[in-house]
C-alpha cells in the first residue's frame, strides 16, 4: 500500500526548507543552487485529484512484469518489500 503525499510549495518555502535540512541534518541531503532547485521543480509532475485520491487508473508494469508489486519485489530489496 502506498500514501501519496503532496506538498506545493512556493520557491522561496523551498529554499527555506533545504537550507534547514542542509544546516540540521547534512547527512540527509546535498547541496541545490537556486538553479538545480528550478531544474528538479520544472521536471516534477504534480499529482492529479484522481491520484491523490486513488480513483485514477495507473498504467500497466513494465515489460515483461505481470503486475506492479511483481515488478516492486524485482526492483526493490526485501528490506525495502
Amino acid at each position: 500500500m502506498v500514501e501519496m503525499r503532496y506538498f506545493e510549495l512556493a520557491p522561496p518555502e523551498q529554499r527555506i526548507r533545504l537550507d534547514q535540512r542542509e544546516a540540521e541534518a547534512p547527512h540527509t541531503t546535498w547541496p541545490m543552487s537556486d538553479e538545480e532547485l528550478a531544474e528538479w521543480a520544472a521536471n516534477i509532475n504534480i499529482p492529479t485529484p484522481g491520484e491523490l485520491e486513488g480513483t485514477e487508473p495507473i498504467d500497466d508494469p513494465p515489460a515483461g512484469f505481470a503486475t506492479w508489486d511483481e515488478w516492486r519485489r524485482h526492483r526493490w530489496p526485501p528490506s525495502v518489500s
